[in-house]
């Protein structure tokens, strides 16, 4: 099932070694930066528990048109 989504929607899947961080280095750094860049935007300082909403947010963030 999730491959026909991919094929529908395009994706190429690629996988990469979890030791690689040439492979995989650059959206490591971009899912940290998205995610500090969320976590400013919608919570306040005084929320201790960001990470609870985290789910919703990247709901949020994945169904915005690019």
């Amino acid at each position: 099932m999730f491959n026909d989504l991919c094929a529908l929607l395009d994706i190429i899947k690629i996988r990469s070694s979890h030791r690689n961080s040439r492979g995989n280095g650059q959206v490591q750094r971009f899912n940290r930066s998205l995610i500090m860049k969320v976590v400013k935007a919608y919570l306040t300082d005084e929320e201790k528990d960001w990470d609870l909403y985290l789910g919703c947010l990247a709901g949020a963030y994945r169904s915005t048109p690019c």
